[in-house]
């Protein structure tokens, strides 16, 4: 009887570690704040664009202003045709700063990585409607 107790116990707290792991580890909150979101931001553009760190300051700030206001709309309830003009307005404007900040080198190597990850997004897109993997 004690063995069959001891299994019994053993088992159940092998069953419920995952469990008790598993909450461990989501920890995070799987949505980001504005700040997490421009600090990640910042970082890639740093990385793929070699940015000095006074451009990274303004490049953060600059960041930091963009998705701050897009959470501020997203707060006040706007519809997703509104977000999506916001979104535009906002891009114009952080790009006209940005210009200001990156070189005409780095602001063009930018503009070629968007129009890159907008044609990968696009070719993914397709490929999930038609039912295809996207790397076929």
């Amino acid at each position: 009887m004690k063995s069959f107790l001891l299994n019994l116990a053993l088992f159940t707290g092998l069953l419920l570690s995952p469990a008790l792991h598993a909450q461990d580890l989501d920890t995070d909150d799987p949505k980001k704040t504005p700040e997490q979101r421009a600090t990640d931001r910042t970082e890639k553009m740093s990385a793929e664009l070699g940015l000095n760190a006074d451009q990274k300051t303004k490049v953060q700030a600059a960041n930091l202003a963009f998705t701050q206001a897009l959470a501020a709309t997203k707060e006040q309830g706007a519809d997703k045709e509104a977000m999506r003009t916001k979104a535009k307005e906002l891009k114009v404007q952080r790009d006209a700063e940005l210009k200001g900040i990156l070189t005409p080198e780095q602001f063009a190597k930018m503009e070629e990585l968007r129009k890159a990850k907008h044609t990968e997004m696009k070719e993914k897109k397709k490929a999930q409607k038609s039912g295809k993997p996207h790397n076929e």
